[in-house]
């Protein structure tokens, strides 16, 4: 195929369907760096990265180097790899807001009760929680999704200790964090009604998950299928 001289513009439909998919994939790459940057500097490079990107493919497609149809699969190409990007900068950070939330729940059990179910459950949220916090910490500060934290490399050693399988260590954490989220939401806390005179009795409080809100519910519900998805990973691993 000949090339276009760098004056000749294909003034066609396709050529400014290119054109206009390039326009959308930096509008996208502008909202989410409006979202996920906190830095003016990062944000501005960003979206300058992406804009050079799209106007490379419309300047192939219009010197020839690329068919009009080459240069949209490219840039959805691009478009998708952002998106995933999104989506796992997003997991990481509802996983750190949920190691927050373990953290607030577990300290708040061993408060109500006196330090008689921390080790029953208010602990292990609280350690769960730490857990997550500093895994999914340092995989955004990083930009990695690898980090192990030394709760889950200590559930690991164990599972290896007894003869299997680091995935198999990996299960029993997933599935302890889907308990610990149901041991959570079901947990007694003080009820918004309840008129304190001496100590809180059992009928001043209520299950948590009648004063969690639908959001918060929501969220939690969330977490468990993403936490199932990696359970049913590890448990097929080989």
């Amino acid at each position: 195929m000949s090339g276009r001289s760098e004056h000749d513009v294909p003034w066609d439909d396709d050529f400014w369907e290119v054109s206009h998919a390039a326009a959308r994939l930096t509008q996208y790459a502008c909202e989410v760096a409006a979202r996920c940057l906190d830095d003016g500097m990062l944000r501005l490079q960003f979206t300058q990265e992406m804009a050079y990107v799209g106007k490379g493919i419309v300047e192939d497609v219009r010197t020839g180097r690329k068919t009009p149809e080459q240069g949209l699969i490219q840039i959805r190409k691009e478009h998708a790899e952002l998106a995933d990007q999104v989506f796992q900068y997003s997991k990481l950070v509802a996983g750190l807001a949920a190691g927050v939330i373990q953290v607030a729940g577990g300290v708040a059990v061993c408060k109500l009760t006196a330090g008689v179910a921390c080790a029953l459950g208010g602990g292990a949220l609280v350690q769960h929680g730490i857990n997550a916090i500093y895994e999914n910490g340092k995989n955004i500060y990083q930009g990695r999704t690898d980090t192990v934290g030394p709760l889950r490399k200590g559930y690991q050693e164990v599972a290896k200790a007894l003869g299997g399988k680091a995935s198999h260590g990996n299960v029993v954490y997933g599935v302890t964090e889907i308990l610990l989220s149901g041991f959570g939401m079901g947990r007694l806390v003080i009820s918004p009604a309840a008129r304190k005179l001496f100590r809180y009795i059992r009928s001043d409080k209520v299950r948590a998950y009648k004063v969690a809100g639908g959001a918060l519910i929501t969220f939690e519900l969330g977490m468990n299928v993403m936490t199932g998805e990696l359970v049913w990973v590890e448990w097929n691993k080989e």
